[in-house]
């Protein structure tokens, strides 16, 4: 009966000390979890800081701008045989069969101002059936340039997504990054928004680009065969100076 008697009271005791050894564990733990958090939140401000300070404001096109889009253009496009490379392919090839649609119109114009001049009704009338008969080739090639270039846009756009979607949702990043770091605001927009803008940017800085070079290719070859090379080189020539002069 002294042995029942005492037995309630070696329980108690028991769950006495399970509790506290319970509720001590899980406030170290608890300590041990803010405490961490409050000195990584304090490495990153500080890093940040350091970074902040050191860093030039002043956005300029320089070595550091180009390294950055090296990298960037290398996730858009990451390897010679693939989507983005055949569609970067067609819209060069849209650009120069565009240009070369210009040279025709151009040169059909001169021929129908001709013929007005010279009051040569056989001669107008061809060249405005060569018009009537160019035209729906002349569309085909304008829809084909845009629609290459919205699918490079796009696909410029899929390939970044998921390259920062993956490295968003890798590990504790997006714990870090919603909780504990504050370099980066408004995180979905720069997901969404953000990425549409810069691929669009850079689809249209390729077209920007590689356009006038090849209009002052192929200009220069048929201004070669009319008068000379010399015409031709005179223009390139002017075309370089000025644009020194003005991006001084």
């Amino acid at each position: 009966m002294a042995g029942m008697s005492k037995l309630p009271a070696v329980y108690r005791h028991g769950f006495v000390l399970a509790s506290s050894m319970a509720l001590s564990y899980w406030v170290t733990v608890k300590w041990l979890h803010e405490r961490s958090k409050q000195l990584l939140a304090k490495d990153i401000n500080s890093s940040m800081k350091s970074h902040l300070a050191k860093k030039d404001r002043n956005v300029a096109v320089d070595k550091n701008f180009f390294r950055k889009l090296i990298i960037l253009l290398k996730i858009l496009v990451p390897k010679v045989f693939c989507g983005e490379s055949l569609f970067l392919v067609l819209v060069a090839a849209s650009l120069v069969a565009r240009t070369y649609a210009d040279v025709w119109m151009i040169k059909n114009s001169t021929s129908v101002e001709s013929a007005i001049i010279g009051r040569s009704s056989v001669l107008f009338k061809e060249c405005l059936g060569r018009f009537a008969y160019a035209m729906p080739w002349i569309a085909l090639v304008n829809n084909a340039l845009k629609y290459t270039l919205e699918e490079l846009k796009l696909r410029f756009r899929k390939r970044l997504s998921l390259y920062l979607y993956d490295q968003y949702l890798k590990g504790y990043t997006y714990y870090q990054i919603n909780t504990l770091d504050s370099r980066i605001s408004n995180i979905d927009q720069l997901l969404t928004q953000d990425v549409e803008k810069f691929c669009t940017s850079v689809a249209d800085l390729y077209t920007n680009i590689s356009k006038p070079f090849l209009d002052i290719i192929i200009y220069a070859r048929k201004l070669s065969g009319s008068i000379g090379p010399s015409g031709p080189s005179l223009l390139v020539l002017y075309l370089v100076c000025s644009g020194l002069v003005l991006t001084r």
